[in-house]
């Protein structure tokens, strides 16, 4: 198993993706079918380049920080306000 991303291939099957990502077979084919997901088609295959893999995590982990950050004023869920 990989232990950093340089660690990983060039490029990732479904089995190197679900692999370095913890994922089953079938969710990793899932994520392969999402949009905006880095993934290229080669024939029959679905490949993901290692770089735009490491890419795609590092904005969807900015992304869910943000998402996840309170406004301002966060609502205290109960109160009378």
């Amino acid at each position: 198993m990989a232990t950093s991303y340089q660690d990983l291939p060039l490029t990732l099957d479904v089995r190197d993706l679900g692999r370095a990502l913890h994922l089953s077979r079938s969710s990793a084919y899932r994520l392969l079918h999402e949009p905006g997901f880095p993934a290229l088609r080669v024939g029959h295959r679905l490949l993901v380049p290692r770089d735009h893999l490491i890419r795609w995590i590092e904005e969807n982990i900015a992304r869910q920080t943000v998402e996840n950050t309170p406004g301002p004023n966060p609502k205290i869920v109960g109160s009378c306000e």
